[in-house]
């Protein structure tokens, strides 16, 4: 019988603010309890720390600039840049060897639809694409997307159509409801599935959260935690503020806690 699949993941989110791993101080019970009872690779790297290059090796098992993903889909370029429907993923592999495959969240692997027109008609804006069914989905049946929109708190989706799906609740929140119907919709099926569920938080900007979020994050304890923001002029790294620290801690708790 063949494993089922699920596959969670989310933008700036560092290795170390997870509970289990016992570096920063992030609450992350539900995810620990799931890393429990995964096959956890401790030791893997990201082959590119951009949203789109990094997707795109993850989708397909190459390095990015092999596929033409050297920055993020956007507009302003002069190449109209995506991950071509020609690759193979591993959304085409699992579904040709039976798996009902299902994406939910961010996807950033589509060309920006105001390339091509200042109106679409999915009312995509700026980095943001609606992907239509079919090969540009990469082999995924069950589709819950949007290409890429930081408004955490009240963001939109699309299915099947152009018209945008708006929940009017917290993205990770939607998110973890809607891969959780999945998984108890399929479970008891004979077939097995493969899920990503792709969260937005806690990329910038993190103000936009929760308030409870902003709320507890203000007390949250530091401990003298290590965390970085930038490389300066002289290529030495500049400490995080407290404040953003804390706020990540928070966001990264409330993801943990999902």
């Amino acid at each position: 019988m063949k494993p089922n699949l699920i596959y969670i993941f989310a933008d700036q989110w560092r290795y170390h603010a997870m509970g289990r791993v016992h570096a920063d101080q992030a609450l992350t019970p539900n995810m620990d309890e799931f890393a429990g009872e995964s096959l956890c690779f401790d030791n893997a790297y990201s082959t590119f720390p951009l949203c789109t290059p990094h997707r795109g090796s993850l989708m397909t098992g190459k390095y990015p600039f092999s596929i033409g993903l050297w920055t993020n889909c956007k507009i302003g370029l002069e190449e109209k840049l995506m991950l071509k429907p020609q690759e193979t993923c591993i959304g085409n592999v699992l579904q040709e060897h039976g798996y009902d495959t299902a994406y939910i969240g961010k996807w950033h692997l589509d060309a920006a639809e105001q390339n091509f027109s200042s109106h679409p008609r999915s009312g995509a804006e700026h980095w943001d694409a609606y992907t239509p069914p079919g090969e540009r989905r990469q082999g995924f049946s069950y589709w819950l997307s949007y290409g890429a929109c930081d408004d955490h708190l009240n963001p939109h989706y699309w299915a099947d159509s152009p018209q945008q799906i708006r929940p009017g609740k917290w993205s990770a929140e939607y998110e973890t409801d809607k891969a959780l119907a999945y998984l108890e919709e399929h479970r008891q099926e004979q077939k097995p599935f493969a899920m990503f569920l792709s969260y937005n938080p806690p990329t910038f900007p993190m103000s936009w959260c929760r308030g409870s979020i902003m709320r507890d994050s203000k007390t949250f304890p530091l401990n003298g935690v290590p965390m970085c923001r930038t490389i300066s002029a002289r290529l030495r790294w500049k400490p995080l503020p407290g404040s953003i620290l804390r706020l990540y801690t928070g966001l990264m708790s409330s993801l943990g806690g999902s």
